[in-house]
This record gives structure tokens, C-alpha cells and sequence, in this order.
């Protein structure tokens, strides 16, 4: 089973001790980072690469929101905050002009709001998770916009011998495809 990998920002060390306990027992979160300073966060959040994050809006340090730390990171986050109600707008904004999974819990809350928050919120990020594509062109057909959770295996085009460079693409949802002058190298240029 895979974790999600979460970061933590709360200037409350107490409240950030205890979500990170809480997201312990959920059993389904690694967490890689949890700071009680932005300026901390921001300095280690990128070598740590979380795949959601749990912030508190309103920060003690001067350095930057809450807020201002999702729009720099563009990540899943669940926002734990007591000021959760002024910042619905920015929410809203976050959410609809970045395309992200966008969720809040207001403080103070009980651990059974803190588990069913978070469990909606995680099923919302794999759910909405963006699928890797590559772009192949096979015979006339050109550009071919492929999910990688499609294509099964690769295999040599045995058809037209060894020493060919085309390859055969199998696919969990559709017939095996033909890539004609086929280059790794090329593969790695057209994924997106």
C-alpha cells in the first residue's frame, strides 16, 4: 500500500504534534516534514516532496500565510485553522485557478472530524490524482495522447525482425499498436 507523503505547517507545536499523531493512527500518511516556521518549511518542503499538505492559515512568524505557502507549492492541502472563515475566498480561488484539492478543517476540532476530513480530502486527491501521458504516433495515426496506466509492456515488432527498431505497445484497454522507428530516447521528449 502506497502512503501519501504529507507535510505539516502549524506554529502551534502542540496542535502540530497532535496532527501529526492523528495522521499516524490514519495509518495511510507518511509524514515527511512538519515545521512550525514557514521560512523552516519553505527551506526543506522541496528535498522532503510531499504529495499533500496540511496548513495552518495564520502563521506566527511574519514570513508568509498559511495561504501563501499553497499558492508558492501548488499542492493537495488541507487547511487546519481556526481562521478558516476570512479566508473562503482564497479557498474558493486556490481551487478553482490552480485545479487543486482544496480542503478545510476548522479548529478546535474532535479527532473523529480530524480522521473523516482527512479521508475525504485523501480519496479527493488520488481520485482526481492527474495521469502521466505520452504522445505516440503509430502508422498514420499521429500524437496519440496515451495514459501511462494503459500501456501494459513493450515488446520488439518480431514481425519485422530483431534488428528493427519498431516496437509493439500493449494496452490494458484497447489492441496492440504498432510504434514505427521507436527510440527511447524519443519516448522521454514526448512525455508530458
Amino acid at each position: 500500500m502506497h502512503l501519501v507523503k504529507a507535510a505539516l505547517l502549524d506554529d502551534n507545536k502542540e496542535q502540530l504534534q497532535k496532527n501529526r499523531q492523528l495522521l499516524d493512527q490514519l495509518g495511510v500518511v507518511e509524514v515527511v516534514l512538519a515545521c512550525s516556521s514557514s521560512e523552516a518549511f519553505l527551506k526543506e518542503v522541496r528535498s522532503a516532496q510531499p504529495e499533500v499538505l496540511f496548513l495552518d492559515l495564520n502563521l506566527g512568524d511574519s514570513y508568509m500565510t498559511g495561504m501563501e505557502v499553497a499558492y508558492e507549492l501548488r499542492l493537495p492541502v488541507l487547511f487546519v485553522s481556526s481562521n478558516t472563515a476570512q479566508y473562503i475566498k482564497e479557498i474558493e480561488k486556490l481551487k478553482r485557478d490552480f485545479d487543486l484539492c482544496v480542503d478545510h478543517l476548522t479548529k478546535p476540532f474532535s479527532d473523529a472530524e480530524f480522521f473523516k476530513t482527512t479521508a475525504r480530502f485523501l480519496r479527493e486527491v488520488h481520485f482526481f490524482k492527474k495521469e502521466q501521458h505520452v504522445y505516440l504516433d503509430f502508422g498514420p495515426s499521429k500524437r496519440n495522447r496515451i495514459s501511462l496506466n494503459d500501456i501494459v509492456y513493450l515488446s520488439s515488432d518480431k514481425a519485422n525482425g530483431a534488428e528493427s527498431n519498431n516496437k509493439q505497445v500493449h494496452f490494458s484497454n484497447r489492441k496492440t499498436e504498432s510504434l514505427i522507428d521507436f527510440s527511447i530516447q524519443k519516448w522521454k521528449t514526448r512525455a508530458c
